[in-house]
């Protein structure tokens, strides 16, 4: 099977990599402009893997026909900055990689005949007035906000996916993704658990902005792909939309406090203002896909927690000095 990962060398695109590559029939080729994802996270495959990997330097907005040389089975459709850091640096960017960018993904769906499975984000609701979120709700968005160019141009691409869906016929899924973390995330990635890790890893102050009673529901990245790739399985798909991630909320303070633990840091926990349009409250109803294809997250969030402390501790190789240099 030949699968298209736009993206692919990202947090999120790297691990979706791994995993399929465990298979030995699949080959992949993988678009990113490396901007933000990097090769460093694939370095550690086997050798044999490369050989089944393509990589494309290229920006998605610039995808075109020639660069695929074989037919495409599946292409999943990921890149986008996704950090609310990258919202106020990268606005334009984000915007046209889920407008221009998608638009490059649809026109490779038809002339390819393809599975398209894009990510799209639990963002699209906003700060919701209603909760937990099903795929019914509509959302809450503020258009001129901060965030707006992130939630606006994955709302977009939903319609325009849609659109092409039913004018072409094409066979699409969109997978609204809730707050996903784990091994790949990068050091700065200015997230909310990468932020207090780090924090207390260093033994600094780690920051709550609000009151620290806004919740979320965090999903492990090993479980998410496995739906990803589950969910690819179904056939006939039109511009189907499926929440996906981990139904277990927490507060954001309780989540600071795990973190304290089991890090043994000495951190305190300080508090700033509440973030512009930054959701209160946020957990996934997931009774859709969980109907298509029993999908049931295994990885605690303190087992999580533990893997991703054990990542950003080793894999960075980073002394206590260059940490507390790092931007949080």
């Amino acid at each position: 099977m030949h699968i298209l990962i736009t993206g692919g060398l990202g947090f999120l695109g790297s691990n979706l990599t791994r995993k399929l590559l465990q298979s030995p029939l699949n080959t992949i080729t993988i678009i990113d402009d490396q901007s933000s994802g990097s090769l460093n996270n694939l370095s550690n495959l086997p050798s044999s893997d490369f050989y089944r990997i393509r990589i494309i330097k290229k920006d998605v907005c610039a995808l075109n026909f020639g660069d695929i040389e074989a037919k495409l089975d599946i292409i999943y459709h990921l890149a986008s900055r996704a950090s609310p850091r990258d919202f106020l640096d990268y606005p334009l960017e984000i915007m046209y990689a889920n407008s221009f960018g998608t638009q490059r993904v649809l026109e490779l769906t038809r002339q390819h005949k393809s599975k398209l499975i894009f990510t799209s984000t639990s963002e699209v609701y906003g700060d919701p007035l209603i909760h937990p979120q099903d795929e019914t709700y509509s959302g809450n968005v503020n258009l001129h906000g901060i965030r707006s160019c992130y939630d606006e141009s994955k709302r977009f691409a939903e319609t325009l996916i849609a659109a092409h869906t039913r004018k072409y016929n094409l066979d699409t899924v969109i997978l609204r993704i809730f707050n996903t973390y784990g091994p790949g995330m990068k050091i700065d990635d200015g997230r909310v658990i990468p932020n207090f890790i780090i924090s207390s890893l260093v033994d600094k102050s780690i920051k709550i902005n609000g009151d620290g009673r806004q919740t979320r529901s965090f999903c492990y990245v090993d479980d998410l792909v496995n739906g990803m790739i589950d969910i690819a399985q179904l056939k006939n798909n039109q511009a189907d939309v499926y929440n996906i991630g981990n139904d277990a909320e927490i507060t954001i303070n309780e989540l600071a406090h795990l973190i304290l633990t089991l890090t043994q840091s000495d951190s305190e926990i300080i508090y700033g203002e509440q973030l512009s349009d930054d959701p209160l409250l946020r957990r996934p109803i997931l009774t859709k896909i969980r109907s298509k294809i029993k999908y049931q997250p295994q990885i605690s969030l303190e087992e999580g927690l533990k893997r991703t402390i054990a990542y950003l501790a080793d894999q960075m190789g980073m002394s206590h000095k260059k940490l507390l240099e790092v931007k949080i």
